[in-house]
């Protein structure tokens, strides 16, 4: 993801918030979409990944999981607020309860109309949107917020239920009505799809695979994706959406990867996805 971003913010020569019209994300993609809607460039926006990223993954229980991602994320955006972004920002949790997505809204979309009622982040904190968003059940333990209305609401990883977000994105655009729908363009940025490990039958490995927690999230969050990219171009076939994410047939690395060593290596595949579609990627950018 960050090696694409950083590929992006070349090409354009500026900082992404100032190109793009609606930021959308999904768990770790929540957190980089608030960074970069913040006004963050990627560079430094990898270099709190990096230092954050290990330790909180490196964790033994889902319960001190949880306590490194809240310490890291409120100390990655301590003082700033959904107030403070300089384009509109969507991070997408999955309510419990019901299974839906939950969207915390910087702005209301679509104009000044509404916009003296509207609660940025839907009075949640901005830190606090983020770790729910961020926290993939059981991975990590499930988050709860209390929305300005008041209501108590349980969350998770909103890679549950949009793990790829350009459906949720459009919808809102659409809604907004920002723009005719034949002007809007998708660039929809994933982390990749890794491919399956292949342990010995009933080896350590072969038990973890089948068992493991972090494996199960990382399979429901790919179906999740490859349902939204087949509904995409029947639902809304004349948006433009170009799909930034490899497919590994190598598994060197997952989702929920801590190994700090293989870190810098999401990078290099983030910017090679970007290159092999560098055509579509120009297009959408720069038509």
């Amino acid at each position: 993801m960050l090696g694409a971003l950083g590929h992006i913010e070349t090409l354009l020569q500026k900082p992404l918030y100032a190109h793009f019209d609606l930021i959308v994300g999904a768990g770790v993609g929540a957190a980089i979409g608030s960074l970069l809607a913040l006004g963050g460039m990627v560079d430094e926006i990898e270099t709190a990944y990096r230092a954050h990223l290990a330790p909180v993954m490196a964790a033994g229980s889902a319960e001190a999981r949880a306590n490194r991602l809240s310490a890291a994320t409120r100390k990655v955006f301590a003082g700033r607020s959904f107030a403070d972004m300089k384009t509109p920002m969507a991070i997408v949790a999955t309510r419990v309860a019901s299974g839906q997505p939950h969207l915390f809204l910087s702005h209301r979309l679509g104009g000044e109309a509404g916009e003296q009622t509207h609660v940025p982040g839907d009075g949640v904190g901005l830190a606090d949107a983020v770790i729910a968003s961020c926290s993939a059940h059981p991975v990590f333990r499930s988050k709860f917020v209390k929305s300005a209305s008041g209501e108590i609401l349980e969350l998770i990883d909103g890679g549950f239920c949009a793990n790829n977000p350009s459906l949720l994105a459009i919808a809102q655009a659409k809604a907004a009505g920002i723009g005719p729908q034949s002007r809007m363009r998708v660039v929809a940025i994933g982390g990749g799809a890794f491919g399956q490990l292949k342990p010995a039958p009933l080896s350590r490995a072969w038990i973890a695979k089948h068992f493991m927690a972090a494996e199960l999230v990382q399979r429901a969050f790919e179906i999740n994706t490859q349902t939204v990219e087949h509904l995409l171009p029947t639902l809304f076939p004349d948006v433009p959406i170009v799909r930034i994410g490899q497919r590994h047939r190598e598994r060197t690395m997952g989702m929920f990867e801590h190994r700090p060593a293989l870190i810098p290596g999401l990078r290099s595949r983030g910017e090679a996805a970007c290159v092999a579609g560098s055509d579509l990627l120009r297009e959408a950018l720069f038509a």
